[in-house]
């Protein structure tokens, strides 16, 4: 389990509150990449573990923050 930083959770909660689109590149157990796009609704943290939801046009995700490789605000 790695740390997230400070600056990058900042950055991800100010795209929460300001209810902007976000891109995420996640990366799975087997190492395959793959692309998310959707707003982010709320965090959480379980058994030392810093999740956040994801709200796509389909569906609604918990996303483990150590499995994000790259984040951006779509445009």
């Amino acid at each position: 389990m790695s740390q997230v930083s400070c600056h990058f959770y900042d950055q991800l909660e100010a795209w929460a509150s300001m209810k902007t689109t976000v891109v995420l590149t996640l990366k799975n157990e087997s190492g395959e990449e793959t692309e998310w796009t959707g707003k982010i609704l709320d965090f959480k943290t379980k058994d030392k573990q810093e999740f956040l939801l994801l709200k796509t046009e389909s569906q609604e995700l918990w996303v483990p923050l150590e499995t994000i490789i790259k984040a951006k605000a779509s445009t």
